[in-house]
């Protein structure tokens, strides 16, 4: 009997075909399948390009970063500001690509 793996991805958004897309370059003999809801509206936050998107399109795919800025014409997102709401550490910058959102609170005070 011969076996067979398939693959899921939970959210249909862009991490979700994203995520689907890598999967399936990574392992192109599997079935890989978006599951997503249809009463769900999508949310439209969070659609800025990161420097570990640029990474991902430019040495895992191969894409021509000159072809993808002057297509997409990307919005830049180079880092986040978190709110923690403790007293403590009431919030943490956290440059993208470089440190975890978690990690980021030792930047704590930075600007």
């Amino acid at each position: 009997m011969e076996s067979q793996t398939r693959l899921g991805v939970g959210g249909g958004g862009t991490a979700g075909y994203l995520s689907a897309l890598c999967l399936k370059h990574f392992f192109p003999e599997q079935e890989v399948s978006v599951v997503e809801s249809a009463s769900i509206a999508v949310i439209g936050v969070g659609e800025s390009t990161t420097p570990k998107l640029l990474r991902m399109l430019h040495t895992v795919w191969g894409y021509d970063l000159g072809v993808f800025y002057r297509e997409v014409q990307p919005t830049w997102e180079l880092g986040v500001r978190y709110y923690w709401g403790d007293e403590a550490y009431p919030s943490a910058n956290n440059a993208l690509g470089d440190i975890s959102p978690f990690a980021s609170l030792a930047a704590v005070g930075g600007e």
